[in-house]
């Protein structure tokens, strides 16, 4: 393989992917009419988890230490065994709701998937004095503190404690998971604390078998975090810090330099921006009446965001700093700028492989470790590169 420097409230929902048309996608395979389209013709092409199903879930408000704290659950609509336990951690102002993509994809392959945020990490900090006058970097380096990631830690311990003591009174809303078998997902600030519960037994009382990290954070100064279990990390080149505190995308790559474990990998997406990684395609436009994209609703975005929970293009007020938005030319051919991050082919990737990931190291699947060692780099093309340890 190539290497590379560089309150409750609960809402139920049935979630099930489009069905792929490969013919109409493979001229237009970032087809913004029919995006998601897109994404499931080139994941058919690539790896499928042999338990794939529809998934369902609800979404919840928990109060942890006096604090609002928004869970999102998926889990397969039915299933024939427990099913191991994905704990997915958003990004820095992103809700719970978001990464629907990958906790879709996976609650789909059999996995429950929860996704925990305390709200002031949330859309809440575009409320902020700061935001509102476009600074912020300090923000970042608030949210990024050993002490804010302290705070986060122990919010997701307790989530955690009470969902599986839920569970174990058989709970209906998370029955059928096997609380011994969980895995560590984040995106972003959720990467950071995701990486911190992977390693130095952190996670009282629970021992995850592995962790994912999209978008690895390693803050300017620091030292790498130490993760103890197999590891897939997801970045590239384009992977910029829209707070302007990472200071490189070439930081991120020092995660799997500095974490040697054996079953692990690294998905390097060459032109990927770093809002594709969030996962967060719920509002991608659909097709109108003529066939053409719609346009998103005002009400979803954050003043001049890209996408709900999206944190990219959100101007200074007063000229400050603003996160940073670099689009690529528009190579899809609608002069859609805010949408110039969206990549099919790089999205099907990341879902395809993290399966994988996944069904190898969780299921211990002979048949997913193969692809990723074998066949992965065929059917992610040019357009990524796939390091195996």
């Amino acid at each position: 393989m190539s290497k590379h420097s560089f309150q409750a409230c609960r809402l139920p929902v049935a979630l099930v992917l489009a069905t792929a048309l490969l013919g109409a996608c493979a001229s237009k395979p970032n087809d913004l009419r029919n995006p998601h389209e897109s994404i499931a013709a080139f994941a058919e092409k690539s790896y499928q988890s042999p338990q794939h199903a529809p998934s369902q879930g609800w979404d919840a408000a928990f109060t942890v230490a006096e604090q609002p704290v928004d869970v999102s659950w998926l889990a397969p609509a039915q299933a024939s065994a427990a099913a191991p336990l994905v704990v997915y951690l958003p990004g820095l102002g992103e809700g719970a709701s978001a990464g629907l993509q990958w906790r879709r994809t996976w609650a789909e392959a059999g996995y429950a998937v929860v996704s925990i945020q305390p709200q002031e990490y949330g859309r809440a900090v575009y409320s902020s004095s700061e935001a509102k006058a476009g600074t912020f970097r300090g923000i970042a380096q608030r949210a990024y503190s050993d002490k804010a990631l302290k705070a986060r830690i122990a919010v997701v311990q307790q989530v955690l404690n009470e969902l599986r003591v839920r569970g174990q009174a058989s709970d209906p809303q998370v029955a059928g998971v096997d609380w011994n078998n969980v895995v560590i997902a984040g995106y972003d600030l959720g990467a950071q604390t995701a990486a911190a519960l992977a390693g130095d037994s952190l996670l009282k009382g629970w021992q995850p078998k592995a962790v994912i990290l999209l978008s690895p954070y390693v803050g300017p100064g620091s030292p790498v975090a130490r993760v103890d279990v197999p590891l897939l990390s997801v970045t590239g080149p384009h992977d910029e810090d829209p707070f302007s505190w990472v200071d490189s995308p070439e930081r991120r790559l020092a995660m799997w330099r500095g974490n040697p474990n054996p079953g692990s990998y690294q998905l390097i997406s060459k032109n990927a921006q770093h809002q594709l990684f969030s996962g967060s395609l719920d509002e991608l436009p659909g097709p109108d009446e003529g066939g053409h994209p719609r346009p998103q609703r005002d009400a979803d975005l954050a003043p001049g965001a890209g996408g709900r929970d999206g944190t990219s293009g959100i101007p200074g007020a007063d000229g400050g700093e603003a996160p940073k938005r670099r689009p690529r030319p528009d190579t899809m051919g609608h002069g859609q700028d805010s949408m110039n991050w969206f990549d099919a082919r790089q999205i099907a990737n990341v879902q395809t492989v993290s399966t994988a990931f996944l069904d190898a190291t969780v299921r211990r699947s002979p048949e997913a470790k193969t692809w990723l060692g074998q066949d992965a780099t065929q059917a992610i093309g040019q357009a990524a590169t796939l390091e195996v340890r």
